[in-house]
């Protein structure tokens, strides 16, 4: 009776290791499902990077597989909400899929079209014309105005959950900051030389999380640097000089990934550019044409307008 009872025992200590063994398989194969690695090939070597969960690289990102042509003198700019794509193809707005295939549109109430963003908290798109914000919904396509700035044109926004930010059109331009319900009001003005000096201008911007990601150009030289800001007080937190000088008058632009990093879109160069989120080149990549602007669609998938198409 001992034997059998040690017997028992035994088999059952032999289980429970096996169970837990098989638990141990279960996590690491869930840890590889959420792992991908990127793979370099250099000469007879090859490196391969593994990628954290939701961790990007513009390598790891799908070529492009189909071009939507653009209409007329369309304007550039294009963003995106949780469902859907939105750009300018001329003369209207237009929505599109997550594929590119193009849904719902309305004709631009405007002269030009300089800049737009999504905003999670009222569900809305917004849109800097000349001098006018609009608020555009998705839904019914109807386009509001909602405030017009006297004197001075618009350039570049972002926008939080709440907030709205804008920059103006000129050299020494400023930052003005919006609430966005229930209804929009100027609430901050930053002025150069707080927001830049009076010899730079901002192309973009972008806000994540606590930080105010700018775009500027430097006049004098026609130098290029992105800059890390605080978004409550517009301390710098860190630069990065491009070293790309600028030669024609065309805005540049930038978009956010994951982790706090970013990617400058250089049409002088054809590349995009991958910075760190403490303000170092991570990686340069050639483009196929000449990039105008960019966005990620599904963590793996660019959209990018040409002067003639826009790739996906």
């Amino acid at each position: 009776m001992t034997e059998f009872i040690n017997a028992e025992e035994t088999t059952r200590q032999e289980i429970d290791v096996l169970v837990s063994a098989i638990r141990q398989i279960d996590t690491n194969m869930e840890s590889i499902e959420k792992t991908c690695c990127k793979i370099d090939a250099r000469d007879t070597f090859v490196f391969i990077k593994k990628l954290t969960e939701n961790e990007l690289d513009l390598l790891t990102l799908s070529p492009s597989y189909k071009t939507v042509a653009r209409r007329g003198t369309t304007f550039i700019s294009l963003t995106i909400s949780d469902q859907r794509i939105l750009m300018h193809q001329d003369p209207k707005l237009c929505l599109y899929d997550r594929n590119m295939n193009q849904g719902k549109q309305n004709k631009w109430i405007d002269k030009e079209l300089w800049d737009m963003c999504w905003s999670h908290g009222i569900e809305k798109f917004i849109i800097l014309g000349v001098k006018s914000i609009f608020l555009l919904d998705e839904h019914s396509m109807s386009i509001d105005h909602v405030y017009t700035i006297k004197g001075r044109k618009w350039l570049s926004c972002t926008c939080s959950n709440q907030l709205l930010y804008a920059s103006t059109n000129k050299w020494g331009p400023s930052i003005m900051k919006f609430t966005l319900s229930p209804t929009m009001q100027l609430i901050k003005e930053w002025k150069h030389p707080v927001s830049c000096t009076e010899d730079e201008i901002i192309y973009d911007m972008l806000h994540k999380n606590v930080d105010l990601a700018l775009l500027v150009d430097f006049n004098l030289d026609k130098s290029l640097r992105i800059e890390l800001r605080s978004v409550e007080t517009l301390d710098r937190i860190w630069s990065l000089d491009f070293g790309i000088t600028r030669v024609q008058n065309l805005v540049f632009h930038f978009f956010s990934l994951t982790h706090n990093e970013w990617v400058a879109v250089d049409y002088q160069n054809r590349r995009l550019i991958q910075i760190t989120k403490d303000g170092k080149i991570k990686q340069t990549v050639q483009y196929q044409t000449i990039p105008r602007h960019a966005i990620v669609v599904d963590m793996k998938k660019l959209v990018v307008p040409t002067d003639s198409v826009i790739h996906l």
